[in-house]
């Protein structure tokens, strides 16, 4: 059986851009030629695919181009099949074909990291350094195309597998297998010019949708586990942030969202990360701020909240976020969620009734959750202690009371005519959050303001008057809708 093991390494998230490639032949399970080479990638490298590599651009100064390079790769790979372990090395090599208009070779791929789960099942992960451990597999330096390349065939040979067995695990790859890995990172651009046109709300809109996605992302990645209603709640932020993802960069995200959606079980942990990195970027280069970072915390609530279920990693996660975001204390969101997760792991056991009550609270500031997610929470029976929530539900009285609206509100027809309401009533509404108001009425589909920052501060306001003895009732829209029946 002659086959070959093959590896690349990538400069960035873009499977096309390929850094460096190695490949060993096997004969008879016994390695007997290789070959590898530094490749210019013509395109940017992310600082976390140096991290994880160690190949700069000053590496591949000089070095050759795919394009150069693939003569001698498809003269010198003939063999039964090309061994490598999970998906991506295939994916970067056809994407570079097709990005460089080159015809894709008809070679059988077959994926040690399939075969692997295959004929050792149980195993932790299988990963190629994981599986390499167990079957005591020499590993010189992972990363390295040439190295991981010789691990790769080691594992074939150490399957005992022949070659109809291992065809199984092998695929032929196709012009349309590559076109789903499209092109990214060819740089991101000064992006959107916040000027007079513009306008503020179009400013807060990307700012909001940075924030609350690069939270979502931190969320998926809390746990190991992938559903479908996080691909849901994916799409679900996509909707309600079209009227920008069309602009440069941002669209860059738009193609990012698709790859993580069209990827396999095996590869989404990756592509969520490089998305993630992505975002973070992009938000750190146009805002900075208590705000971002407030809505980075309320995405993070989304991402944890999405499936249905909140997990004990998941409360280390907010934990740890807590603990990086130290400068945010003083915020009545941050002091009221870092006091929870204190009490709640200070005996290290998250027990049925703290973990309800830590799901009420992330849900009072989550207004775009998926309704199958929060489904899941009412099914099972999680109702919010009104004594440590933040709405309240006191009797509503009108005749000289101050009332503040804020957000967009379902159960009316609009603001105009909840204020003909409660002026009809004798109350009357004011404009602003001051210690003077006594009800603070929340719209029930959340607020295009909705965040803890520079804009929408009035729920945070309502909470620091009331924590310095100020007596302000926040209620959300249902409870007012009954208070209405209740005082005819």
């Amino acid at each position: 059986m002659n086959f070959v093991a093959l590896d690349v390494e990538t400069a960035n998230s873009d499977r096309g851009s390929i850094c460096q490639i190695g490949w060993v032949r096997f004969r008879d399970g016994e390695p007997v030629d290789s070959f590898t080479s530094l490749v210019n990638p013509e395109s940017p490298f992310l600082q976390r695919n140096i991290l994880i590599h160690g190949i700069t651009p000053e590496h591949v100064h000089g070095s050759p181009t795919f394009a150069t390079l693939f003569p001698r790769l498809i003269a010198d790979l003939t063999c039964d099949f090309i061994a490598h372990h999970g998906s991506f090395d295939w994916q970067s090599f056809a994407h570079a074909c097709l990005l460089n208009n080159l015809a894709l070779p008809s070679w059988l791929w077959v994926d040690t990291q399939e075969m692997s789960e295959f004929r050792w099942p149980g195993w932790a992960n299988y990963k190629l350094d994981s599986v390499c451990g167990q079957l005591g597999i020499s590993l010189q330096a992972h990363h390295n195309a040439l190295h991981d390349a010789e691990a790769c065939g080691g594992i074939v040979s150490k399957s005992g597998f022949g070659l109809v067995h291992l065809r199984q695990f092998g695929r032929k790859v196709e012009k349309e297998d590559a076109r789903h890995f499209s092109t990214r990172y060819h740089g991101l651009g000064p992006g959107i010019i916040f000027s007079s046109s513009t306008g503020r709300q179009a400013r807060f809109s990307v700012e909001k949708g940075l924030g609350e996605l690069s939270g979502i992302l931190e969320g998926f990645l809390a746990d190991d586990v992938v559903v479908d209603l996080e691909m849901y709640e994916l799409k679900t932020w996509v909707s309600s942030n079209a009227s920008w993802l069309d602009l440069p960069p941002w669209t860059e995200i738009l193609v990012g969202i698709e790859v993580v959606v069209s990827s396999s079980v095996h590869d989404w942990r990756e592509v969520v990360q490089d998305l993630s990195w992505l975002v973070n970027r992009l938000r750190s280069q146009h805002f900075q701020g208590v705000a971002i970072e407030l809505l980075n915390l309320e995405g993070l609530f989304r991402g944890i909240l999405s499936d249905g279920i909140l997990r004990d990693s998941e409360v280390v996660k907010l934990q740890s976020w807590l603990n990086e975001h130290g400068q945010l204390a003083g915020n009545f969101l941050y002091d009221e969620l870092d006091a929870r997760i204190k009490k709640v792991l200070m005996d290290g056991l998250i027990t049925a009734e703290e973990r309800n009550d830590l799901i009420c609270f992330m849900l009072q500031f989550v207004s775009h959750l998926n309704e199958e997610a929060r489904g899941c929470f009412v099914s099972n029976e999680i109702e919010s202690d009104v004594s440590t929530a933040i709405y309240g539900q006191p009797p509503v009285d009108f005749e000289n009371r101050s009332f503040c609206l804020s957000g967009s509100f379902q159960l009316f027809g609009s603001k105009l005519e909840i204020e003909g309401i409660i002026q009809s009533r004798g109350g009357v509404v004011v404009g602003s959050m001051t210690k003077k108001v006594n009800y603070l009425v929340v719209g029930s589909n959340g607020s295009s303001d909705w965040r803890f920052g520079a804009y929408g501060r009035k729920v945070e306001k309502a909470m620091e008057f009331k924590s310095k003895g100020f007596t302000i009732e926040v209620i959300d829209e249902h409870w007012f809708h009954a208070a209405l029946n209740v005082s005819g």
